[in-house]
């Protein structure tokens, strides 16, 4: 099964969640995620996981960020942005390109920024938007934000609106941004318009259309990008055999002395991730043994379906009686509680009948996740 990750060009309109449902239907796609949420009315880059890239998310939303916004002055919006109810503000007419380069170093480095009023940030355990929508007011305090730099492109007086490109950290709003930059203008701003051109490396003219991904059938795991990427700038580690076993096995590994900060595992070969494919062609190749091994993979990585499928192969292939307390556990964890039991029962009248000594204990740590 691919993995890895997918530059994806979102239109306007649509969720970032809703894109990542539009991912989840292709073939082999089971586990998908996104690697930084834009707002329905943005378009641009989207960063798509898929299957095992989801592991590396965090180190997703660690990469930067560019964006080209649409900054228009003398209006301001209740949502920050177009989507709002739009009300006049303040007189721009003395506005001018010049005004508004003067003021963008103070918005540039580690500044405190207000969040909107409504976006998903939560407050008591529930979406802030929620809270806006019935009308409540919400005390928002300032949380830093990084503006690594902002150029202006360009600025429209006859309708006021500058476009901005704008390189940023993670937790940053474009909304804010414009919103706070017409209130240090004396007349008010709102996001006009918002294009993610670049999130780290993927660049927004390499992206393509879930439209495109649809099209091209089975072959859409060829624009799949490699899991490791957003840890191509990490120093690497080459593992010996018996260490790769040990990481294939989800145990942890005595890093040297030397060792310092985050680090990128590779096997003899320089591979990075070879986890599924090694059970998988162990499976292939006749190893009953394997079918628990992965399952254990798959749990760790709450692949729960495929988990199941796997412990069961292994229970019919009489692997041994810690293949059903896995199982059991598992449905356990789904709420399967009788069918917990029944198979607990089995394995007791097998281990009873058994002349071999009784197989360790299973240990619900085995399987965080």
């Amino acid at each position: 099964m691919a993995s890895g990750i997918l530059n994806v060009n979102k239109p306007a309109g649509p969720t970032s969640f809703s894109i990542v449902r539009s991912v989840k239907r292709l073939p082999g796609a089971r586990k998908v995620g996104h690697g930084g949420t834009l707002d329905p009315a943005a378009d641009g880059v989207l960063p798509i996981l898929v299957n095992g890239a989801t592991r590396v998310a965090e180190f997703v939303h660690e990469w930067s960020k560019t964006y080209l916004a649409g900054v228009t002055f003398g209006v301001v919006s209740d949502t920050d942005d177009r989507e709002g109810t739009l009300t006049p503000a303040g007189d721009r007419r003395s506005l001018t390109g010049e005004r508004i380069q003067a003021l963008l170093p103070a918005f540039t480095g580690r500044i405190a920024q207000i969040p909107p009023a409504y976006s998903a940030l939560k407050r008591a355990g529930e979406p802030l938007y929620r809270k806006a929508r019935r009308g409540e007011q919400v005390d928002l305090e300032a949380r830093l934000v990084e503006i690594d730099a902002i150029e202006l492109r360009d600025y429209a007086a006859a309708t006021a609106t500058a476009r901005l490109e704008v390189r940023c950290q993670r937790g940053t709003y474009m909304r804010s941004l414009a919103r706070d930059l017409g209130a240090a203008l004396g007349c008010g701003a709102y996001l006009s318009s918002l294009t993610r051109l670049s999130v780290g490396p993927l660049q927004l003219q390499g992206a393509i259309s879930t439209q495109d991904l649809v099209e091209l059938g089975e072959g859409w795991t060829d624009a799949l990008l490699p899991v490791d990427l957003p840890l191509r700038g990490w120093p690497a580690m080459t593992l010996d055999i018996r260490e790769v076993e040990t990481v294939r096995h989800g145990m942890p590994l005595a890093a040297p002395p030397s060792a310092t900060g985050r680090y990128r595992l590779l096997d003899a070969e320089g591979r990075f991730e070879e986890a599924e494919g090694h059970y998988q062609e162990a499976i292939a190749t006749g190893d009953q043994f394997a079918h628990d091994s992965y399952a254990w993979m798959l749990l760790r990585l709450a692949r729960d379906e495929e988990a199941e499928a796997e412990l069961r192969t292994a229970i019919e292939l009489g692997v041994g009686l810690r293949t059903h307390e896995r199982l059991a556990y598992l449905l356990e964890e789904q709420g399967r509680t009788e069918e917990a039991r029944a198979l607990r029962a089995d394995a007791e009248k097998m281990e009873t009948s058994s002349s071999s000594p009784p197989s360790a204990p299973f240990l619900k740590g085995d399987v965080t996740r």
